[in-house]
């Protein structure tokens, strides 16, 4: 058995033919013309004994993906496996492209067999034949991790949905209750993240109502999607079959079984189902072999209400005063009148209608204000789509100014990045002036769809990030600007550029460009108050809410000659070594320099007083020969693995780098910086 690619003329390409004409009924028409072009192209393969071909795909090269034109079997050949090798080889052949689309019609045999190649429906639309057939679009994903779909280690557990748990919500069936209530509870959504396998979206299309199909599709469409290759859940599936290869398995068993396989290749912690009977076949062996926890819908919030309620209703801003929290009822009022922007016109009924119909929609929207000393002083409203956080209001009560909004706007970008989205989108067309300068500064750019940020959560050089920025997403405009990103990247870039791009794509850092790098020692006490929130809160003492919201900084020291001669640059911030401090004496944050500054120390106090926790004397004390040094900085971002003093020293040494040197600013080798920053964040590849 050998699967060959077809030369036009051969006895192969005869049978190849013969084989299409057979089944023409449902391949459709295509003239020879087109066979021997595909066959010139390489793209015809045949499945062959050595004598007889038992069955050929037919396929094209556009873009960056592979199209299946065909896929026939002999029919003596069903059933042993010919359509899944010819696959296979596809995929064998073209493992750097992204996947493999097709379409086919809904009522063709065929349809029942792309699930079982791993092939996941995206969707129907409307044939080009006379009478209108639905196709379904189907799409086998490669698994390449690129620029927008590259995993964050999620904030929250995740949780997978099973196919009733998922119908509950489209249904008023009572026995659905518990579903539906698990969807509307705010404090479920902020301790886990409930996601959608590929099983489930293969189950909805085999719906055959069109318009339930479709209302189903578009509810899926709102929640993450789990994925996972296929031999990984292969794997699994195999480890619960094995488990009950005793008992006897009905079609439904079969499909409980390669769900949770899924699910828990794709890392999900709990399965939700409403399912007794799966429960009792499945839920011990799901447990010990596969580490995934069977729950009902009951189960589920009662486990979040237990785990995360306290912490949902205030959770702080940076260790300030200011904390966020659900809005309540009795605030909506009170909060319409407060955020109304009526400087531009603004009723305030149509801003009580918009309030009130995302508060309608519980499972879509979140709806938070930010609250300071029992004052409002400031409303969102957000959903997540599958690839971008849409943000359909952001207030701000005046007086609060472009300082909250900068923090805010990042507080929405990043948590985009966290659950592991593209960007945001601000829609809300009745901003506040401060609110858009906010923005602006936190590097959203303007266009006809609102205030748009992309999130890029890569480390990596600049040939690699090209290629990840290959496609542009639906919602980024303008599309000019994604365009002019690729094309910088094209070419080595001054530190200027890099610190631009690594600004408008928050938090991608360019591995390779020549952005400089500088280890800068401080001392706790500052770091706390600067940047540091985890260390504040090792003290009795409040942080300063200015310093706290703030999004920019200053650090002042005494002049060095190993100092950053000039902004743009990185700083990575080492916490000096404090005994009666835990966590000190590493590694803890990273930081971009936007400036530079040796001046008289009145002269910088006074220009930068309010960025730093230093009075006026104290940066007197640390001036040399008069001067002194202020560094400006922002985009500030703490690990979540600070890089104690000694993995330090070992990583440099494992470079074959200088030893760091801790008593004033230090230039970093660009490939410590790497090693080093992904190792803050967790990130295996720095082990």
């Amino acid at each position: 058995m050998a699967i060959v690619a077809v030369s036009a003329g051969s006895a192969a390409y005869s049978q190849v033919l013969e084989l299409h004409r057979q089944n023409r009924r449902w391949l459709g028409h295509l003239p020879f013309a087109a066979f021997e072009r595909y066959a010139n192209d390489g793209t015809l393969l045949a499945f062959t004994d050595g004598q007889t071909v038992l069955g050929y795909a037919l396929y094209r090269l556009p873009a960056n993906h592979v199209s299946l034109t065909h896929l026939c079997v002999a029919k003596d050949a069903r059933g042993q496996g010919v359509a899944q090798a010819l696959v296979d080889e596809i995929v064998r052949r073209h493992a750097d492209r992204t996947g493999i689309r097709l379409r086919c019609r809904r009522d063709f045999p065929a349809a029942a067999m792309w699930p079982h190649l791993d092939f996941e429906p995206q969707g129907d639309v409307v044939g080009h034949s006379h009478a209108g057939d639905l196709l379904t679009q189907w799409w086998r994903d490669f698994g390449h991790p690129t620029l927008f779909n590259q995993e964050v280690a999620p904030e929250r557990v995740q949780v997978a949905l099973d196919t009733d748990v998922f119908l509950d919500l489209t249904s008023d069936r009572e026995a659905g209750e518990a579903s539906r209530l698990m969807f509307a509870a705010s404090w479920v959504a902020d301790v886990f993240e409930l996601s959608i396998t590929k099983q489930l979206t293969q189950e909805i299309n085999n719906n055959p109502d069109p318009e339930v199909r479709r209302r189903n599709q578009a509810l899926a469409e709102g929640l993450r999607r789990a994925g996972s290759s296929e031999s990984e859940w292969r794997s699994r599936e195999r480890l619960l079959l094995d488990a009950v290869k005793d008992r006897s398995l009905s079609d439904h068993d079969r499909s409980d079984i390669r769900h949770l396989a899924r699910a828990a290749a794709s890392g999900a912690r709990y399965f939700v189902s409403r399912d007794q009977a799966q429960r009792k076949l499945l839920g011990d062996h799901a447990a010990q072999l596969l580490r995934v926890e069977i729950l009902s819908p009951a189960e589920l919030v009662q486990l979040a209400h237990q785990q995360a309620f306290a912490d949902y209703e205030f959770r702080s801003i940076e260790a300030t005063r200011f904390s966020i929290r659900p809005v309540i009822p009795s605030e909506i009022e009170p909060a319409v009148q407060r955020f109304v922007n009526a400087s531009d016109g603004e009723p305030a009924a149509e801003l009580r209608t918009r309030v009130q119909s995302v508060l309608a929609e519980p499972d879509t929207w979140h709806v938070d204000v930010v609250e300071a000393d029992g004052g409002l002083v400031a409303l969102m409203a957000y959903r997540d789509h599958r690839d971008h956080r849409e943000v359909a209001l952001l207030r701000l009560h005046q007086p609060s100014g472009i300082t909250l909004a900068r923090q805010l706007g990042f507080q929405l970008r990043d948590g985009a990045r966290r659950a592991g989205l593209r960007g945001v989108v601000v829609s809300d067309h009745c901003l506040s002036r401060e609110v858009q300068d906010g923005l602006a500064a936190e590097s959203f750019v303007l266009d006809t769809t609102g205030w748009i940020a992309a999130t890029v959560d890569l480390t990596a050089t600049r040939s690699d990030i090209r290629q990840a920025l290959g496609s542009v997403p639906r919602w980024f405009q303008p599309k000019r600007d994604w365009a002019a990103l690729r094309s910088a990247l094209a070419n080595p870039m001054p530190p200027t550029m890099v610190a631009e791009i690594e600004q408008r794509l928050w938090p991608l850092k360019v591995t390779d460009g020549d952005l400089p790098t500088f280890l800068v020692p401080i001392a706790p006490s500052f770091a706390e108050d600067l940047f540091d929130p985890d260390l504040k809160a090792q003290t009795l003492f409040p942080r300063s809410d200015s310093l706290g919201i703030s999004r920019e900084h200053v650090y002042y020291r005494a002049p060095s000659p190993r100092r950053p001669a000039a902004a743009p640059a990185r700083i990575v911030w080492y916490v000096k070594q404090h005994a009666r401090r835990p966590n000190t004496g590493a590694v803890r944050a990273c930081s971009l320099l936007l400036e530079v500054t040796v001046e008289h120390p009145d002269r910088l106090h006074r220009r930068f007083g309010r960025y730093g926790v230093w009075r006026r004397d104290d940066v007197r004390q640390a001036a040399h020969d008069g001067k002194a040094m202020a560094l400006r900085f922002t985009n500030t971002e703490l690990f979540t693995h600070p890089v104690t003093l000694a993995d330090l020293r070992a990583g440099a040494a494992e470079l074959g780098c200088p030893t760091p040197f801790l008593q004033s600013p230090w230039q970093m080798p660009r490939e410590l910086f790497e090693w080093t920053y992904r190792k803050g964040r967790g990130d295996e590849t720095a082990e």
